[in-house]
């Protein structure tokens, strides 16, 4: 179970909820022998439910969905069906997952059809009701957490008209997209002098890109997980002094509207956390102009400029398909003469086979991209990273949905990642999509 572990503790660091959710499937299933397992919901929870099983014995049999649209397709590899096409006629032996705002709608549902609560159906989180219950428990432990929080402020702020922005989360993407509208939010808001709060050296480094080291205007500092949570308690307490960054944190309620409307992933930063305007346009850094940094890139690996394709494979927040289309690509790509590479930062992401592993800093990355002929990235961080870079850019989406919209187009902006081309892939079309960035690179 050591890999179970680490996943759990990997989804604390990255979402408070898909950790409580995991604690809950694995307390489930050390309970349960030769059970057969549904997920119901075929949403992001889902997803970790599914991915978070594979590494067992255990096995999730499909996906069960009320949504009409959803029925007859699959998710993360798994067949979606109504729940009386899947759950009918009753079997003893069925165990069905729950993660949704919709979670009592779905209990009185699954009761109908002869299904007990805490026997057959296992919730794992209610989202409707996720951390509403008030205890003096709770009251005395955030009562501590607000003191440790005022603490920590008065140690990093001296100057009273200082604002203090507080960002909880990790992914590299994020980070960026909120840098890439920071600057007009202060601009917005008349304020002149601000300190950000992050909780790893990269993230350092990301915002340093925006606001280099010595700027009068906003200044990084890294912060301990538990001191960033202890300045989120605080800040609910004086919004006009500490801001949160971060949409899901100011209020989990909001993930069930993710593509709600047509509500995308820039959405919640450009519009709901800054409220700006639905015509701002993001600001990407200039990165680092060394042309000899670049020269060294390429000589340092043996590379030719112009001839190289990066690969970019890996992913922390959305989970990674199993498939072996980078084989493929890069194969195919080295036949027709081209140096093919994957970004490697270490050895939990070892280069594609027959491909070599590079290494460059956040602040070459985009002038040594724009050496480059193409990067091909599975959908990541990395893209935001490289949003601005002038090579050919193709992104490489799983075939999964956040609440109401495909990944793919939750992600998704032409003009924010510069005419960048994007690809559903499934094992059914992997082969049509090969050959598409093949055209695209090489042409016919």
């Amino acid at each position: 179970m050591n890999n179970i572990k680490a996943m759990r503790l990997r989804y604390k660091n990255t979402n408070s909820m898909v950790s409580k959710i995991l604690t809950a499937v694995n307390d489930a299933i050390s309970k349960e022998d030769d059970k057969i397992f549904f997920v119901f919901g075929a949403n992001n929870f889902g997803e970790s439910i599914i991915e978070y099983l594979k590494d067992t014995d255990k096995q999730i049999f499909g996906i069960v969905d009320n949504k009409v649209e959803y029925q007859g397709n699959k998710f993360c590899g798994l067949p979606v069906e109504s729940p009386e096409n899947f759950l009918l006629p009753f079997n003893d032996n069925f165990r069905i997952f729950i993660q949704s705002q919709y979670y009592e709608e779905m209990i009185s549902q699954l009761k109908d059809m002869g299904y007990i609560e805490d026997k057959h159906i296992i919730k794992t989180i209610n989202l409707a009701k996720n951390d509403k219950t008030i205890s003096s428990e709770i009251l005395e432990l955030y009562g501590k957490s607000i003191k440790r929080g005022f603490n920590i402020y008065n140690q990093i702020i001296t100057d009273q008209n200082e604002m203090l922005f507080i960002v909880p989360l990790l992914p590299n993407g994020d980070m960026y997209i909120l840098c890439s509208y920071l600057e007009e939010y202060l601009e917005k808001n008349s304020i002149n002098k601000a300190t950000i709060t992050v909780l790893t050296n990269t993230l350092v480094k990301i915002v340093e890109l925006f606001f280099p080291l010595g700027n009068d205007k906003l200044r990084v500092i890294k912060v301990s997980e538990e001191d960033s949570d202890d300045l989120c308690a605080l800040a609910f307490l004086f919004p006009r002094k500490i801001e949160i960054l971060q949409p899901h944190f100011r209020d989990l309620n909001l993930i069930n509207y993710d593509g709600y409307k047509g509500i995308s992933f820039l959405d919640h930063y450009k519009k709901l956390i800054f409220g700006l305007d639905g015509n701002t346009k993001p600001f990407h850094p200039p990165f680092n102009q060394d042309a000899t940094k670049v020269d060294e890139f390429f000589e340092k690996y043996s590379l030719r400029q112009g001839k190289t394709i990066l690969l970019a494979p890996y992913a922390n927040s959305i989970f990674p398909f199993k498939t072996n289309i980078w084989e493929k690509i890069a194969e195919r790509l080295k036949k027709l003469g081209y140096d093919v590479v994957t970004n490697s930062s270490s050895e939990s992401e070892p280069p594609v086979q027959g491909t070599l592993g590079v290494f460059f800093e956040f602040k070459n990355m985009v002038p040594i991209l724009n050496k480059c002929k193409a990067m091909i990235s599975f959908r990541s961080g990395f893209c935001e990273l490289a949003a601005s870079a002038k090579c050919i850019k193709i992104f490489i989406c799983p075939d999964i949905m956040v609440q109401h919209m495909s990944v793919k187009d939750f992600h998704s902006d032409e003009e924010y990642f510069n005419g960048a081309l994007e690809y559903i892939v499934t094992k059914e079309n992997e082969d049509y999509v090969i050959e598409e960035i093949i055209k695209e690179i090489h042409g016919d």
